[in-house]
């Protein structure tokens, strides 16, 4: 019995994340950075959310996908 075998990174096969949408909190930083890089190579487009808009900013002015940013404290209700 054979599993299929999984496709290279990056390709836009079967599994295509292109053009898709994601909300990410804690972009500006850490984990929340890593995964608004990896969902951009993707080509999805990224709804920001961090505390810090200056860096939020930042990061949409180097991507090159569509992207949102929203300077939010999610702590507070």
């Amino acid at each position: 019995m054979s599993s299929p075998s999984a496709s290279p990174a990056g390709s836009r096969g079967l599994f295509s994340l292109e053009g898709r949408r994601a909300l990410v909190t804690g972009a500006s930083r850490g984990i929340g950075l890593a995964i608004v890089q990896t969902l951009v190579r993707e080509q999805m487009n990224v709804t920001m959310v961090a505390r810090s808009r200056d860096l939020l900013e930042e990061l949409a002015a180097e991507i090159e996908t569509p992207s949102l940013v929203q300077a939010l404290d999610l702590r507070e209700p």
